[in-house]
C-alpha cells in the first residue's frame, strides 16, 4: 500500500496523464483508482511496457530517451501497483458477500429450527391455554 500511495503521490505532484488502451482518451491517476476497469488498465500496462521497451538503446551515454524511460516505468510501475489494489479490493468484495450469503443462509436454519421449537411448545399448551393465548393475541390486533 505504502508503494501504491508513493507512485500515486509523483504521479499527482508531476501531473502525470495515462493514455487509454486505445491511445485515444487521457486519464489521470485518480481516474485510474476510481474509474478504470481491471481490463482496461492491464491493456494500458501492456502498451506501456512495450512503448517502455521499445526506447531501450545499447548506449550508456545520456540521451532525450533517458527521460521519456523514466517517465514511462513511473506509469507502468502506477498502473501494476493500482491493478494490484483493485485486483484485491475486489477480491474482497467477493469474500464480505460469499460470507453474507453463508450468514445470511445460517440465519434462515436458524430461524426455521427457532419456529419449529415454538410450535412444538405450543403444542404441548393445553386447549384452554391455546384459546386463552388466540384470545390475547386477537385483541392486540
Amino acid at each position: 500500500m505504502k508503494e501504491l500511495e508513493a507512485l500515486v503521490t509523483k504521479c499527482v505532484l508531476r501531473n502525470v496523464m495515462f493514455e487509454g488502451s486505445m491511445g485515444a482518451s487521457s486519464y489521470t491517476v485518480q481516474d485510474l483508482v476510481h474509474v478504470v476497469a481491471l481490463a482496461t488498465l492491464n491493456k494500458m500496462w501492456v502498451r506501456a511496457k512495450k512503448e517502455l521497451a521499445s526506447l531501450d538503446s545499447d548506449s550508456l551515454f545520456e540521451n532525450p530517451s533517458t527521460v521519456r524511460k523514466s517517465a514511462l516505468q513511473i506509469k507502468v510501475d502506477t498502473l501494476e501497483a493500482i491493478f494490484r489494489y483493485k485486483q484485491k479490493k475486489e477480491e474482497d468484495a467477493k469474500n464480505k458477500a460469499k460470507l453474507r450469503e453463508e450468514a445470511q443462509a445460517r440465519l434462515v436454519a436458524l430461524k426455521s429450527i427457532k419456529t419449529e421449537k415454538e410450535l412444538k411448545q405450543l403444542g404441548k399448551l393445553s386447549l384452554k391455554d391455546l384459546e386463552a393465548q388466540i384470545a390475547e393475541a386477537e385483541s392486540l390486533v
